[in-house]
């Protein structure tokens, strides 16, 4: 038997805990997927030269990837170290392989959203999959010319900025999103745009 107080004092430290350890493990993956997407975009596309790259903050990868590893350690974790725990707030234990398995998704869900690797060449606009393992989510296929786009909108807003292009066809990309340096990218597409690529 342990007291309600020890009890909240270790899910606390064990979220705090994972939260730091998934941050830890999933951070050089954050750091090197920008060149790794360049990279790849050689191989893919020899006739290219890759010029920038566009994905998440960092700092935001960060904390969500810290907030969500908390989640582990404070509501799934504890079910497995302590005999006859029935519920922690909202999750019980006739519950708990659903949050588990909602964890599993969403673990990946984040590691694919901050991996997403935009890929700036002489050609156009292309998104690379850095890694093998996201590779099934990732349309590698999918490519703006620079002569296809009539015009780019930068949104900026406190919370998120997104690039929206405007296509010749009179489509709209609206998958830059929540990335940063876009006012780097929108001068680029914007000079290439203008020599005529």
């Amino acid at each position: 038997m342990i007291t309600k107080e020890y009890f909240e004092a270790w899910i606390n430290i064990a979220g705090v805990i994972t939260g730091l350890l998934l941050v830890f493990i999933f951070t050089p993956f954050y750091m090197n997927s920008g060149k790794a997407a360049l990279l790849r975009c050689k191989i893919l596309y020899p006739d290219e030269n890759p010029i920038f790259f566009i994905k998440s903050s960092m700092l935001q990868s960060i904390i969500i990837t810290a907030l969500f590893g908390a989640f582990l350690g404070t509501f799934i974790l504890p079910f497995f170290i302590f005999e006859g725990l029935h519920s922690i707030r909202q999750v019980s234990v006739s519950t708990l392989w659903i949050y588990c398995f909602a964890f599993l998704i969403g673990l990946y869900g984040i590691f694919f959203r901050f991996n997403i690797t935009y890929v700036l060449t002489d050609r156009g606009i292309r998104i690379i999959s850095p890694y093998r393992i996201l590779r099934p989510m990732f349309k590698e296929d999918f490519f703006i010319k620079y002569d296809d786009i009539k015009s780019v909108q930068l949104n900026k807003s406190f919370f998120m900025s997104r690039l929206l292009i405007h296509l010749k066809n009179d489509e709209i990309f609206r998958g830059l999103v929540g990335f940063v340096h876009l006012e780097k990218a929108e001068k680029i597409i914007t000079d290439y745009m203008n020599k005529g690529v």
